[in-house]
């Protein structure tokens, strides 16, 4: 078997640091009563005997990506059937589709690898001595043929005042001849905008909006970043003392409409897991979900396209034990009576 993560090619990236300016917003969250719930039912699951960390999906063969704690593997996004397995990995990261590229944050090695598809050639390696504990990472296409990656990182804790100046999220801008960088760290130096231990990373690029998870308090405060690094806003997400925000995803449709997904994991009498669905431009609290079989969420990944019978996407959900568990949009967008529908190819 030929393993994909063979080193192909090497990208080298610099920094490039700025000063980042502040703003006196904040948005809260009202407390949501646990009892307003509602369960969504999954369509299917896939429970591989490997744990699985990571999901990504892949619109032109509608393959869903799965990364475990030693393999990438290929599963049918509309049934949740096995396809192959390809190759071996060092440490589960997360996964992420932009095109015909998958890009796989390998925690071990501190990189990012592109790896092309369908064929699951490697193309090359992002940031090589740039990352320091990497946590989380997002990805969006910008400016024709140019990527762009936002990856939150810990930084290097050995160094003075590393909390407030190495950690936070560092931006990489990579298009066909050339890498350019901008704006790393994302966060400030002190007040509000500070990102003392960031998590889970989303961005949402028609919005030129930075989400980043402050897992440094409980409960865990999700903080708002413009492209230039100016903190914008923080929202408060959950209202017991040790919930936690896992992951972030953003349903976006034209004309800036959509909603921010945020995962939340809490200990309420036992562990339970909900998605709580906010505005994507006031942050309003659109309502809650909890999911069928799923008690600790790890990660999710949201499709806004066709897949099989489910014609508004799907909710892939990946639980703390490592299984996928597929739940249809339309089903979410019922329950929370939400009004925004689109669908993206992508």
């Amino acid at each position: 078997m030929k393993y994909v993560f063979s080193l192909v090619t090497l990208v080298i990236v610099s920094l490039t640091f700025i000063s980042c300016g502040s703003s006196s917003q904040s948005v809260s969250q009202k407390k949501s009563n646990v009892n307003d719930s509602l369960q969504i039912l999954h369509t299917f699951s896939i429970q591989s005997e490997e744990k699985i960390y990571s999901v990504a999906h892949y619109l032109s063969k509608q393959w869903l990506l799965a990364i475990s704690d030693t393999t990438l593997m290929v599963y049918d996004a509309r049934d949740g059937k096995f396809v192959k397995k390809i190759g071996k990995v060092a440490q589960p990261g997360t996964l992420k589709v932009n095109g015909g590229l998958l890009f796989f944050l390998d925690k071990g090695q501190e990189i990012v690898q592109s790896i092309l598809l369908p064929n699951f050639e490697t193309s090359g390696i992002i940031a090589p001595g740039r990352l320091k504990k990497p946590v989380d990472m997002t990805i969006f296409a910008s400016d024709g043929n140019k990527t762009s990656y936002y990856i939150s990182h810990l930084g290097d804790t050995t160094k003075e005042n590393s909390p407030k100046i190495s950690a936070g999220a560092s931006y990489f801008a990579l298009n066909e001849t050339s890498e350019d960088m901008g704006v790393p760290p994302l966060g400030e130096t002190n007040g509000p905008g500070v990102i003392y231990k960031p998590g889970a990373i989303e961005v949402d690029p028609t919005t030129a909006q930075i989400a980043v998870v402050e897992e440094s308090v409980y409960p865990n405060i999700l903080k708002f970043f413009d492209f230039n690094g100016q903190y914008d806003a923080s929202v408060r997400m959950n209202f017991t003392p040790t919930g936690s925000i896992p992951d972030l995803n953003l349903y976006y449709c034209p004309e800036i409409k959509g909603y921010w997904l945020v995962a939340q994991n809490t200990e309420l009498g036992g562990k339970r897991a909900s998605v709580t669905f906010i505005d994507r431009l006031t942050y309003e609290n659109k309502g809650e979900i909890t999911f069928q079989d799923v008690d600790e969420i790890r990660s999710m990944c949201l499709v806004q396209s066709r897949l099989g019978t489910n014609i508004g996407g799907m909710l892939f959900i990946v639980d703390a034990k490592g299984a996928v568990y597929g739940y249809p949009w339309e089903s979410i967008k019922n329950a929370l009576k939400l009004t925004h529908f689109c669908e993206i190819n992508r």
